[in-house]
């Protein structure tokens, strides 16, 4: 039997990778040397040299204000509902190096918002969401809101605090 081929052009696809979120029980982190094997929920960033990351975490009052953060940290952003549908947070980074990296990000079917960046860089960057009131489909006069904080990270991290 003779078969004939086509003319259209093959198309390549590439493999799909498998996303690997909460399936793997452990999670091997290769530094200086050593092999240390943790807990899949260990955290989204690598261990500092203390073994522990720092996070600092962002909510509905700090609106308008700015933080200080080292390079290494999490950044936590959790808004609460209040009324409001709060869109995850996004970062407009203010210098030319990315200082914020954007990591996780979830809205609930509440409103309420949370977003995880990485401290990646020096300099700063704003922060911002939006809250839509619930009300806003059936058409009620209640404004958005607008929540900003600035995160800054120093180009020389500041010493670690010293036991009293």
């Amino acid at each position: 039997m003779l078969r004939l081929r086509s003319t259209r052009p093959r198309v390549w696809r590439r493999a799909r990778r498998p996303r690997l979120g909460l399936a793997p029980a452990l999670t091997a982190v290769v530094g200086l040397g050593t092999l240390a094997v943790l807990p899949a929920n260990a955290g989204a960033a690598a261990p500092s040299a203390t073994g522990a990351v720092k996070v600092v975490v962002l909510t509905n009052s700090s609106n308008g204000t700015t933080t200080l953060v080292t390079k290494g940290e999490e950044v936590v952003v959790r808004l609460t509902s209040d009324g409001y549908r709060w869109t995850k947070a996004s970062v407009v980074n203010a210098s030319a190096v990315p200082v914020l990296r954007f990591v996780s990000g979830h809205v609930a079917p509440d409103g309420s918002s949370s977003t995880t960046f990485l401290v990646v860089g020096y300099g700063s960057a704003a922060l911002r969401a939006v809250g839509n009131p619930k009300c806003l489909p059936s058409g009620c006069a209640l404004p958005s809101l607008l929540w900003t904080a600035n995160v800054v990270s120093p180009v020389i991290d500041p010493p670690p605090p010293t036991a009293a």
